[in-house]
């Protein structure tokens, strides 16, 4: 993703969400996707705010599932 320009417009967001344009849309308007802002008609996502939301999300979701997998191998005696 270091080759993407500096802002990405709604089309870009869906390889990266794995969602369509009007999905993309949607979440634009409901204020879900971080670094976006409307200039007229058009919609723009500042790359690095929404990378650095997309990396703290990952990394609170590893943390969650590591602490799944400790409590479910705890119960179970899985080593």
């Amino acid at each position: 993703m270091n080759d993407m320009p500096l802002l990405l417009k709604p089309k870009e967001l869906c390889s990266i969400y794995g969602a369509s344009v009007k999905t993309i849309y949607a979440m634009l308007y409901r204020r879900q996707i971080p670094g976006a802002f409307q200039i007229g008609r058009c919609w723009y996502i500042n790359k690095q705010v929404l990378l650095a939301d997309l990396e703290k999300k990952s990394a609170l979701n590893q943390r969650s599932v590591g602490k799944s997998f400790d409590s479910i191998s705890d119960r179970h005696g899985i080593a």
